[in-house]
């Protein structure tokens, strides 16, 4: 988690470094390392995302293929789920912006750095999120069932197999 927020931390900083124009101040002590530190970012990625992936498939407690960010984020405060969702729609929007090329005096380096912290500040922040989640509410792990013993999500109010009402966390059926 610590590294999640750390990523999500240092993406966030290099992100608005490179769209206000500070990027090579930034950069300029790392000399002829600068590309280091954002090739650091999309390693650290990879470190974060595989633990964060397999919780998520933990945390799928409805049989579906494949967990929802709804499932991977149900432990987190409801601003910090609308914050994850926002980085999203922004990651999205800042991919095509980057696309289009690049903008009047802007040069490559921060081009490339807004398309790279772009993306991993949604990584890291999912990451995060979900973590962050597992922390919150340990529960999440933990299978829910219906009183008739079918399997309900943890943000299902009624089963769907049968309509009965789902127990909240913590509570019998």
């Amino acid at each position: 988690m610590l590294v999640a927020g750390l990523g999500l931390a240092a993406s966030m900083v290099l992100h608005l470094a490179a769209l206000f124009g500070l990027a090579p101040l930034l950069l300029s002590p790392l000399g002829s390392d600068a590309q280091a530190l954002p090739m650091a970012l999309i390693m650290g990625i990879f470190v974060v995302w595989l633990p964060a992936v397999l919780l998520g498939h933990r945390l799928n407690t409805t049989g579906n293929t494949r967990p929802s960010i709804q499932q991977m984020l149900a432990g987190c405060p409801t601003w910090m789920q609308y914050g994850f969702f926002a980085i999203f729609g922004y990651a999205v929007l800042n991919f095509f912006i980057s696309l289009s090329g690049r903008s009047p005096g802007d040069d490559g380096l921060a081009q490339e750095l807004r398309l790279v912290t772009g993306h991993a500040m949604l990584f890291y922040g999912i990451a995060f999120g979900s973590f962050y989640s597992v922390l919150n509410r340990p529960g999440l792990l933990a299978p829910r069932y219906c009183p008739a013993g079918h399997k309900v999500g943890h943000e299902d109010h009624f089963c769907a197999v049968c309509g009965l009402p789902a127990p909240r966390d913590g509570q019998q059926p």
